[in-house]
Parts: structure tokens; sequence; C-alpha cells
């Protein structure tokens, strides 16, 4: 098992992207590692566009349950339990910060 992560460009530097669960969501209140099988059972939001988010959910062979145009409205699927989601940290870190919102390891 192992974590899932990609490492993108972004204005001149480099980022974490992390899988994400809701406080409502069963993988928030566990520290179990998700294998991929568990991941694709799921339901997945992501960017609906060329993005580091898509290519990633691409070459793992995910597919996403519902879209969105921005990663505040990834963040808002996230947020309902409903999705986990591929965040850049910096987008997750007010959240996680508050307790609504965790890294979920795989």
């Amino acid at each position: 098992m192992k974590r899932l992560v990609t490492r993108a460009r972004f204005s001149g530097g480099v980022y974490a992207m992390h899988l994400y669960a809701g406080s409502g969501h069963p993988w928030f209140k566990t520290t179990m590692p998700w294998t991929s099988a568990d991941l694709r059972r799921q339901q997945l939001a992501g960017l609906g566009y060329h993005s580091p988010n898509l290519a990633l959910t691409h070459r793992r062979k995910l597919e996403r349950s519902a879209s969105a145009s921005d990663q505040e409205g990834v963040i808002t699927l996230i947020l309902t339990a409903w999705f986990v989601g591929l965040l850049p940290d910096h987008d997750a870190k007010p959240f996680v910060a508050r307790g609504v919102r965790r890294h979920a390891e795989l």
C-alpha cells in the first residue's frame, strides 16, 4: 500500500497533492491506510479540466463521480462527506486546521 501523491509545477514551485476526506466520511475517522482498490469504490470528486488533478486520476485509472470547475468546488464536494478528492495541500490546509477535513493515507 502507498500514499497517493503527485507533484506538479505551480508558480515556479512544486506542490504536493493528497487525497482528502471530509469529517463525515468514514475515511476521516480512521488511520488505516487505504488501497487503490478501496479508492476505486469511493465517490471521487475532481477538476473537470486538464490539470495535475485530472492527470493523476487518469494515470491511476480512477473515475470521477463529480467534477468541479475550480478547487473551491472540489473542496465543497469533499466537505459534503459524500466524496473524497485530490487537493493541493495549500488549498486543504485551512480546513485541516479547523478539523473538518483530513488527509487520507493510501
